[in-house]
Order: C-alpha cells, then sequence, then structure tokens
C-alpha cells in the first residue's frame, strides 16, 4: 500500500462507487478494485461492502478510513509547509506509516507525529 492508494480509498468512499471514483481518479474500475482487494489482504480487514448499487465502509473500514483521512490531510500540510518553507529549493521528505490491528501509526511518533529530513542540494 502507498500513499496514493489511501487517496484511491477516500475518494470510492466519498462517491459510494467503485466505478464512479475510478472515473475520477483517471483509472480504470478493474485497476482500483484490484488496489482496493490488495490493500484489504494487506490489512486483513474488509474495507467496503459491495452492492449492487454501490460500496459502503465496513465498521472497520470506517476506522481504517478515518486514519487515512488523518495521513492524507498530514501530508498535504507537511507538502504546503515544506513548499512555504523552502520555496525554490530542493528538499527530500520521507513518510512511512506502519498499519497494526486496523489503526495507522506514524513512524518516530513525536510531535507533529512524522519525521523529516531535508538535504540541500548545494
Amino acid at each position: 500500500m502507498n500513499f496514493l492508494h489511501l487517496k484511491y480509498l477516500i475518494e470510492v468512499e466519498k462517491y459510494e462507487s467503485i466505478s464512479k471514483a475510478a472515473q475520477h481518479l483517471y483509472i480504470n474500475q478493474p485497476r482500483l478494485s484490484k488496489i482496493i482487494k490488495e490493500i484489504e489482504e494487506e490489512a486483513n480487514i474488509k474495507i467496503f461492502e459491495r452492492h449492487n448499487k454501490g460500496v459502503v465502509p465496513t465498521t472497520k473500514g470506517r476506522e481504517f478510513l478515518s486514519q487515512a483521512k488523518k495521513i492524507v490531510q498530514e501530508v498535504d500540510y507537511l507538502k504546503k509547509e515544506v513548499r512555504g518553507i523552502f520555496y525554490n529549493n530542493t528538499c527530500d521528505f520521507f513518510f512511512c506509516v506502519e498499519i497494526k490491528k486496523v489503526e495507522l501509526y506514524s513512524c518516530g511518533c513525536r510531535s507533529p507525529p512524522f519525521n523529516l529530513k531535508i538535504k540541500n542540494s548545494n
């Protein structure tokens, strides 16, 4: 699972449909279905209940998606901060998460809950 896949899951929840989310994400529906299945297998939970009219998150899926949204918001915030602080400079940042019992924890649990490594290429 990667960061982009978390965004995909959030879009599926938003549209309550794998095919509508796939259209919005500009990927094909079979590919998105495969990604969801791979994440469910990796996390060992069923994230969505599938129905004829779309999908709805399971109880554990709602917990998972809640944590995924927090991670996406933190990374988006981090990107904005890095751009604002280091405009015109090159910087790399690394972010990792570990899935454990349907909860996502940031590596290096500090405040804020991520490690930031900045390299100046000069």
